[in-house]
């Protein structure tokens, strides 16, 4: 599925660029409200949407602050798509990027060194093969939520978090979605020193920096993660609670 983006110089400073992902604007005023800055150039899909350094890597990448995904785009490609975006403090409407169609997470949010949280909690991950160097270098990362993290299908997880050295936690929902049978994940959890599951498990304490740490710390399973509620969306809007006949459902199964 196509999609499109555009760089714009906001307010007139080259060195605060803000990436729009999922249409191209050639007026400012067509920018969303309270924006205000410059078009520097629009990238049609056959840029966007390819596999390895994405069109704006060359150029743009260290200057971009501020990404705005203002609509819904399923990219067959997420390998480096945020790739050395190293000033990068704000992904607006994060949740309209949909991961469908990806099978490939590679670097794509590597050297991200201005980013301190992120809410993945929609992603679908369930086809993705590789998450080598996902979040790699994201120095100042503290909180990733990746509730609905599913990686049946993983092969390889080298280097996934390596060098997260402000990480504290990663919150999963499911153990059982966690991990294939064949996947490898050399150094995985290097360098995530401040790292902690939820049952207080740390890498001084358990002494795995690969894949065998990726598990929901509970007792006599220690790990890494620390396990939340799986979220649930309709319409791309997060539903809090589920009601039948009035009465509050705690807990959905699906299979």
């Amino acid at each position: 599925m196509a999609y499109y983006a555009s760089v714009w110089d906001k307010n007139g400073d080259t060195s605060q660029r803000l990436l729009l992902l999922g249409s191209t604007i050639s007026s400012v005023a067509s920018l969303p409200s309270g924006y205000n800055g410059t078009l520097v150039t629009n990238f049609d899909n056959a840029d966007c949407d390819v596999s390895g350094n994405k069109a704006w890597y060359s150029s743009y990448r260290a200057t971009i602050t501020e990404v705005i995904i203002n609509n819904i785009i399923f990219p067959n490609y997420c390998d480096r798509l945020f790739h050395g975006c190293t000033t990068l403090r704000t992904i607006h409407n994060i949740k309209n990027l949909r991961t469908d169609n990806t099978d490939d997470l590679t670097r794509m949010f590597y050297g991200c060194g201005a980013l301190t949280t992120l809410d993945l909690s929609h992603f679908k991950t369930a086809n993705v093969v590789s998450t080598n160097n996902m979040f790699q270098n994201c120095t100042s990362l503290t909180v990733l939520d990746f509730s609905n993290l599913n990686l049946h299908s993983l092969a390889t997880a080298t280097n996934m978090f390596r060098a997260c050295g402000e990480l504290t936690t990663i919150y999963v929902a499911n153990e059982n979605h966690l991990i294939s049978e064949d996947a490898t994940g050399l150094n995985m959890f290097n360098g995530c020193n401040k790292l902690v599951g939820g049952n207080g498990t740390t890498i001084s304490s358990l002494g795995y920096i690969d894949i065998l740490g990726l598990h929901i710390d509970v007792p006599g399973t220690p790990g890494y993660l620390t396990q939340t509620s799986p979220r649930i969306y309709l319409n791309n809007t997060q539903v809090d609670n589920i009601y039948f006949n009035s009465a509050l459902i705690n807990d959905v199964y699906l299979n």
